[in-house]
C-alpha cells in the first residue's frame, strides 16, 4: 500500500502532492486526517491547511456515494453524453431526445477530452460534481493499493482522457463487419514514470449503463434458467450487482449452459492422439489418484503463478503419501490450490489437475512426457480455473472466501441515466486485454495454458469471468443472452487466439508469428524453461499439420525466412541451457543464437515482418542428425537464385559435406562425446545445434550518423558513398564505430529489393548472431571484399 506524503512548496501554485512509501511522514499525517474527515470545507482556511484537508478528504475518507446523486456536474462533465452506455445492433436506428436518428454517427469519436482537464481539477471538483467525485473515489482506492515503490504526483499526471470504448459482436454482417456494438464510458488517468524507467502508467475506470434497480447475481442464480432475465425489461449487457462473496451457483450455471448450448464447439478435438495417463486430484477425498488411461474422465485444470512459494510437490518421496485420502488438506495446501479445489466442487466436478501435484517434479522423464502435452491437458479439461490476480500460489481466488473482495457496487444517476462502474481490472499498459495487467498475464507458462483452454473461469481481483469459444460472460453484467448478435471479448485480446486448433495452411504462418510475438514478451523465472513452456504450442501445430516440423521453434519448411526474425533493440543472448532426458542421460543443449528462443527480449514477428512464405534466396541449410550425419533441411519457399543477382558464381559450393566441417566443431555437436557424471550419480552430456550453409559474407567498417531524414542510423562506406541501413542491436548507442562481419541469410520479407544480413561474431570457428540488417541488394553487390564461405552458425 502506498502511504501518503505531502510536499509543500513555497509557491502555492507550484504545490506538488507525492504518493510514496515515506511512512515516517505518513504516520503523523493520517492521524490528523481521521480527525478532519467530517469537518466541513472552510474557504477561509489558509492555503496550506486547505490543500492538506482537501487531499485527506479525497484520499483517506471514503465518500458517501449515494449522497452524490444530488450533485450537479462541472462544466467539463456536462459535455459528456452518458447515453452511449448501451448495446445496439448496428443496423438499428438510434433516436435521441429530439427524434433525430443521427445520434450514433459520432460513436467512433472521443466524447470528452480537454487538454487542460487535469487530475488536479477532478480532485477539486469532486465535492460539487457527481462524476468527478466518482473518479476521485476510484483514484483513491487505486492509489492505496499501489506497490510501495510506485511514485505518482499531480504534476506528473500527463493526461485525463474520457472516451467511448466499444466491444464488438461475435457475429458478422454480410460484409464481414460486426453486427452489434457495446459502448461504455472510459476514464483513463496517465502518469509519467519517474526516470530512469520512463514510460507511462495509471488506471482505467469503465462505466456502464444499468437499470434504476440493477438485478443481482443472486436473483439470476435463483431463476430456473441463466437466461430468464430476458423475459423482463432488462437490457442485454447492462450492469448487474455481484456479491462480495461469490455465488458459485453462477459458475456452475455458466458451465452447464455452455455444455448444453455450445456442445463440442468448445471442446478441443484431437483425433487419433494417444492420450497419456493422467494423475488427478480427487476433490472429495483430497488425494492424488490415477485416471487409469480413461480418456473420458472429466476434470478441471488450474492455471496459476507459482511465485516464490514453497509449494507441496509430487516427488518420489511424497507419491505414496499424496495417494492417501485426506492428505491434501487445507492446512498443507497454499491458498490458491485450496480455493481451486473448492471451486471444482461447486462446479459439480470430481477431479482437478494441478501441475505441482500431478507431475512427478523430480523425474525428468515424467516432466518431459507431460510438459510437452500441455496443449492436450488444458484442451481436454472441462474448465480451466484461471488465477489471474495475485503474484504467487499463496494468493486467494477472490470471492471464494470472505474479505477477499472489497469493492461494493453502488449505482448513481447522471443526466437521466443510471450508471454503474464496471469491475474490470483497471491496469493501464501495453497489454490490450480486458484483464489489464497482472503477473499471470505476463508469465510464459500461463500462455499456452490459457491458449488451449476451451472453457475458462477467470478470477480477477473483483470479479470472475467466463470465457469459452462461443461466449464471454462476467459477474457484473447481463452478458448471458440467447439472442443474436452477441458480444465477445477474449482475454488474450486477439481473435486469432480464440480457437487455435482451427488452423489451416493459410492461417498457420500468421498465427505462428503472433504466438511467438506474444510469448516472447512474457517472463520466466528460469530461462532454461523457455523451450519447455512453448513446446505444447509446437506439438499442437504438428498434430494439426502432419507435414509441419520445427527446429528450435522455427518452422523447418520456412527456415530461411524464419531465421530473419527481428527483435527489440534491448534483447540479450540467453545463456541458459535446455535440458532433455533419454536412456537415463540428461542432455544439456545451449540455446542457439540463430533462433528467437536463444534471446531474452520481444520478437517482432507480427509487427516488423512480412510473411514466412515470402520469397527468399536459394541458400541450402544443413544440420547434424541424431546419428551425427549431415542432413539437408528441405524448404518449401519460393527462391531467387543468388547467381541471378551476382552473389554466387558457378564454381561456388552450395552443398555441405561431412568433410567440410572441422573435427573440433563436429565433436561439440555430438552429445556422446561430452558425457560426464555428477557427484550424485546423474549422467550428463552437452551438445550444440549448429546450422551449416554456404553464403556470401563481407567485413565492414560500421559507423553511426544522421541519414537524410535526420535519424541516427548505422552506415558503411562503399565506392565513396554512405550506405545507411536498418539494424537491430548494432552498434550500441555508446559505440560509434565497429568492424564487423555480415553474412547473407535471406531476403527482406517486406521488401524484395533488400537482402537480410546477420551481423555475427566468430568464436572457435563458429559464428554467433549479434544483430539483423536489411540492405539493398545493389549495395551488397557493389562491395569488392565479398567472399563465398562456409558458415557454421551457433
Amino acid at each position: 500500500m502506498c502511504s501518503l506524503t505531502k510536499l509543500v512548496h513555497q509557491d502555492w501554485h507550484a504545490r506538488q502532492f507525492v504518493f510514496s512509501s515515506t511512512s515516517r511522514i505518513c504516520h503523523g499525517f493520517t492521524s490528523r486526517a481521521s480527525c478532519l474527515c467530517d469537518e466541513k470545507w472552510d474557504e477561509s482556511w489558509e492555503p496550506m491547511k486547505t490543500d492538506e484537508l482537501l487531499l485527506n478528504k479525497l484520499l483517506i475518507q471514503r465518500p458517501n456515494i449515494m449522497a452524490m446523486d444530488s450533485k450537479g456536474l462541472c462544466s467539463f462533465c456536462e459535455t459528456i453524453d452518458f447515453r452511449p452506455g448501451f448495446y445496439r445492433v448496428l443496423s438499428d436506428p438510434v433516436t435521441d431526445d429530439t427524434g433525430s436518428e443521427d445520434y450514433g454517427s459520432d460513436f467512433d469519436h472521443d466524447i470528452g477530452f480537454e487538454e487542460k482537464y487535469t487530475l488536479d481539477k477532478i480532485l477539486r471538483n469532486s465535492e460539487q460534481c457527481i462524476f468527478c467525485g466518482k473518479i476521485a473515489e476510484r483514484f483513491r482506492q487505486w492509489s492505496l493499493h499501489q506497490s510501495s515503490d510506485q511514485t505518482f504526483t499531480l504534476q506528473n499526471a500527463c493526461s485525463v482522457l474520457v472516451m467511448q470504448i466499444h466491444s464488438r459482436s461475435l457475429e458478422v454482417d454480410d460484409e464481414g463487419g460486426p453486427e452489434g456494438t457495446l459502448i461504455r464510458i472510459l476514464v483513463q488517468l496517465t502518469f509519467y514514470r519517474p526516470s530512469p524507467e520512463g514510460g507511462v502508467f495509471g488506471p482505467c475506470f469503465e462505466f456502464q449503463k444499468c437499470s434504476p434497480r440493477p438485478p443481482t447475481v443472486t436473483e439470476v442464480c435463483n431463476a430456473s434458467s441463466l437466461f430468464d432475465w430476458e423475459d423482463g425489461e432488462e437490457e442485454a449487457y447492462s450492469g448487474r450487482i455481484r456479491p462480495l462473496v461469490a455465488d458459485t451457483r453462477l459458475f456452475r450455471k455458466w458451465k452447464e449452459s455452455c455444455c448444453d448450448i455450445h456442445g463440442d464447439q468448445c471442446n478441443m478435438d484431437l483425433p487419433g492422439i494417444q492420450l497419456p495417463r493422467l494423475r488427478l486430484i480427487d476433490v472429495e477425498k483430497r488425494c492424488v489418484v490415477d485416471s487409469h488411461e480413461d480418456s473420458n474422465v472429466r476434470y478441471t485444470a488450474l492455471s496459476y503463478v507459482w511465485g516464490k512459494v514453497n509449494l507441496p510437490r509430487l516427488t518420489k518421496s511424497t507419491d505414496k503419501l499424496f495417494q492417501e485420502p485426506g492428505s491434501l488438506n487445507t492446512k498443507m495446501l497454499p491458498s490458491i490450490i485450496d480455493d481451486a479445489i473448492e471451486v471444482t466442487k461447486s462446479l459439480g466436478e470430481k477431479y482437478i489437475w494441478i501441475d505441482c501435484l500431478c507431475i512427478m517434479q523430480d523425474n525428468e522423464a515424467d516432466l518431459g512426457k507431460f510438459i510437452s502435452r500441455m496443449n492436450w491437458i488444458f484442451g481436454s479439461a472441462i474448465v480451466t480455473i484461471v488465477a489471474a490476480s495475485g503474484g504467487n500460489a499463496e494468493a486467494r481466488l477472490p470471492g471464494i472466501k470472505p474479505n477477499s473482495r472489497t469493492r461494493e457496487q453502488i449505482p448513481f444517476y447522471i443526466k437521466g441515466v443510471s450508471v454503474l462502474e464496471t469491475l474490470d481490472p483497471e491496469g493501464l499498459g501495453e497489454n490490450s486485454s480486458f484483464l489489464g495487467e497482472s503477473v499471470w498475464q505476463k508469465r510464459a507458462w500461463t500462455f499456452q495454458e490459457k491458449l488451449f483452454s476451451g472453457r475458462a473461469l477467470i478470477f480477477t481481483s473483483e470479479q470472475v469471468y467466463w470465457e469459452c469459444q462461443k461466449a464471454s460472460w462476467c459477474e457484473d453484467g447481463l452478458w448471458e443472452t440467447s439472442k443474436s448478435p452477441t458480444i465477445y471479448r477474449h482475454s488474450l485480446a486477439d481473435a486469432d487466439f480464440r480457437q487455435p486448433w482451427e488452423i489451416d495452411d493459410d492461417s498457420f504462418e500468421r498465427i505462428y508469428r503472433k504466438l511467438v510475438e506474444e510469448y516472447s514478451s512474457r517472463m520466466l523465472s528460469f530461462g532454461s524453461d523457455y523451450l519447455r513452456a512453448f513446446v505444447g504450442v509446437l506439438n499442437h501445430f504438428v498434430t494439426l499439420q502432419a507435414e509441419q516440423w520445427f527446429f528450435w521453434c522455427l518452422p523447418g519448411y520456412f527456415l530461411s525466412t524464419a531465421l530473419t526474425w527481428p527483435c527489440d533493440s534491448s534483447a540479450t543472448r540467453r545463456l541458459d541451457c535446455c535440458t532433455s532426458s533419454s536412456d537415463g542421460i540428461i542432455t544439456l543443449t545451449s540455446f542457439p543464437s540463430w533462433s528467437w528462443v536463444g534471446w531474452v527480449g520481444e520478437v517482432y514477428y507480427a509487427q516488423l515482418f512480412g510473411k514466412l512464405t515470402s520469397e527468399t534466396v536459394d541458400l541450402i541449410f544443413y544440420f547434424l542428425n541424431e546419428n551425427g550425419l549431415v542432413e539437408e533441411i528441405h524448404s518449401a519457399l519460393p527462391t531467387q537464385s543468388l547467381s541471378e543477382i551476382h552473389l554466387r558464381t558457378d564454381g561456388d559450393k552450395t552443398i555441405v559435406n561431412q568433410k567440410d566441417i572441422p573435427d573440433s566443431v563436429l565433436a561439440r555437436s555430438i552429445a556422446a562425446n561430452t558425457i560426464w557424471f555428477s557427484s550424485s550419480g546423474t549422467i550428463y552430456s552437452f551438445r550444440h545445434d549448429f546450422l551449416y550453409f554456404w553464403s556470401s559474407a563481407a567485413i565492414l567498417h560500421i559507423r553511426r550518423g544522421k541519414n537524410s531524414y535526420g535519424e541516427d542510423k548505422p552506415y558503411f562506406r562503399c565506392n565513396g558513398k554512405d550506405k545507411f541501413f536498418h539494424s537491430s542491436l548494432i552498434p550500441g548507442p555508446d559505440q560509434l564505430e565497429e568492424v564487423a562481419e555480415f553474412i547473407v541469410i535471406g531476403k527482406d520479407t517486406a521488401d524484395k529489393s533488400q537482402l537480410t544480413l546477420l551481423y555475427v561474431e566468430w568464436e572457435d570457428g563458429v559464428a554467433y548472431r549479434r544483430g539483423l540488417v536489411h540492405l539493398k541488394i545493389s549495395d551488397w553487390v557493389e562491395l569488392d571484399n565479398r567472399v563465398w564461405k562456409l558458415i557454421i552458425l551457433g
